[in-house]
């Protein structure tokens, strides 16, 4: 179904910025995990693109990006490897854009 904030004859509307996010606890051997973090504009139904500001811990990866609720976004990790790992805070470019 169509996203009606869109136009149809016209760019996208987005909305770019950038978050700081505490990924809290470790993540287990071969798990995924996810965490929010305010992003103003964002509404339900975005395309969410996120750049990581640094490498990863080695093991761990990007998952998924998502608005969960309007003003919102989760950003999931997964941990690859065999052995609990701990990400850390990540700084992330993000783009927010309308469908």
């Amino acid at each position: 179904m169509p996203n009606d904030r869109a136009s149809p004859s016209g760019p996208k509307s987005s909305v770019k910025g950038q978050v700081v996010l505490s990924h809290g606890a470790s993540i287990g051997a071969t798990s995924v995990t996810e965490a929010t973090v305010a992003f103003a504009g964002a509404v339900v139904g975005d395309e969410v693109s996120v750049s990581p500001g640094a490498n990863f811990v080695a093991g761990i990866g990007l998952s998924h990006a998502r608005v969960s609720t309007t003003d919102t976004i989760a950003i999931g990790l997964m941990n690859m490897s065999t052995a609990t790992l701990a990400p850390g805070t990540v700084t992330y470019q993000v783009t927010s854009t309308r469908r």
